[in-house]
């Protein structure tokens, strides 16, 4: 049984060490030293405030000459490009499941103003091989693509759309083709052969891997554009954090990254009129523009002495 004068001690033992910390504790808070530490960190923390405040002023001010530079680049733009691609048809290709509208019709107003004429839109998203047997088997036999693997049937059909699209020479077989493929949406004239290509590549790991390693349907198209007589151009937006463009390179495509900046759609002009390499603004790219050949502005005529 535990004693009342044990406990009763106990008790005042507490109490008395509790008193010494407020005491020690009162005291520290009073001294010199600690009120100059907290000094310091307020002046710290003023000094940090202010700081910030810098920074958030000179990051708005850059933003806007940002702003400024590309809005004056845009008004370049239809003189930078004006009657460079005049007569020829060109074929947009989307690997991307929902195509940006926008972009397209900016890049469709981009090209009419550099003379060219958009011939088609073709979207390859998906699965291009029905889930249907007799759909499967009647698209695969009119491509002439029958008894291979799925997977390998899949690219083959990619190449053979592609083909059609650039050369012209099978609108039927393309017409059957979207008929039944879940994954192929044509618009456009099919027709006629193309003077370029625009390809806008989609951005996924697993198209980055096939890439890579030269397999899957993004692959085969690309390898089936190398073997055409015309540009080629693979482009992708500005706000893409994985750039596919430069997996390209080993098709010997040429590429252009940001080609919803200004500075991408003049690159992306030229790049249709015949210039070849890397271009845009993030690092894998070879250089910001290809070579432009601007013709000076006739000088007006000085008008006769009187």
């Amino acid at each position: 049984m535990i004693d009342l004068k044990y406990h009763i001690a106990s008790l005042v033992a507490v109490f008395l060490a509790l008193a010494v910390g407020i005491l020690i504790g009162t005291s520290l808070i009073r001294s010199q030293s600690v009120e100059s530490q907290i000094d310091h960190l307020r002046d710290r923390f003023d000094r940090i405030q202010a700081e910030d405040r810098q920074l958030r002023a000179d990051n708005s001010e850059l933003q806007q000459q940002i702003r400024t530079l590309e809005n004056a680049l845009q008004l370049v733009v239809p003189a930078a490009v004006r009657a460079r691609l005049t007569g020829k048809r060109i074929a947009v290709i989307v690997s991307e499941p929902r195509p940006d509208t926008s972009l397209l019709r900016d890049l469709k107003h981009l090209l009419n103003g550099a003379g060219a004429s958009v011939a088609s839109i073709t979207t390859l998203r998906g699965n291009l091989i029905p889930e249907n047997a007799a759909s499967r088997q009647a698209i695969l036999a009119h491509a002439g693509i029958e008894g291979q693997e799925l997977e390998r049937a899949r690219r083959q059909l990619a190449g053979r759309i592609v083909q059609g699209v650039v050369q012209g020479k099978e609108p039927e077989f393309l017409r059957l083709a979207a008929q039944y493929s879940p994954g192929l949406v044509l618009d456009g004239d099919y027709t006629l052969p193309v003077d370029g290509v625009l390809l806008l590549a989609a951005t996924s790991t697993e198209e980055t891997e096939a890439l890579t390693h030269g397999n899957g349907v993004l692959a085969r198209v690309a390898s089936v554009l190398a073997e055409q007589e015309v540009p080629v151009v693979v482009c992708e937006r500005q706000a893409v954090t994985a750039s596919l463009v430069p997996r390209f390179a080993r098709y010997n495509l040429t590429t252009v990254d940001s080609v919803d900046t200004p500075l991408g759609k003049i690159a992306l002009v030229y790049a249709l009129a015949g210039k070849q390499g890397h271009f845009g603004t993030k690092p894998d790219s070879a250089q910001l523009l290809p070579e432009l050949d601007l013709e000076p502005l006739s000088p007006e005529p000085t008008p006769p002495a009187r």
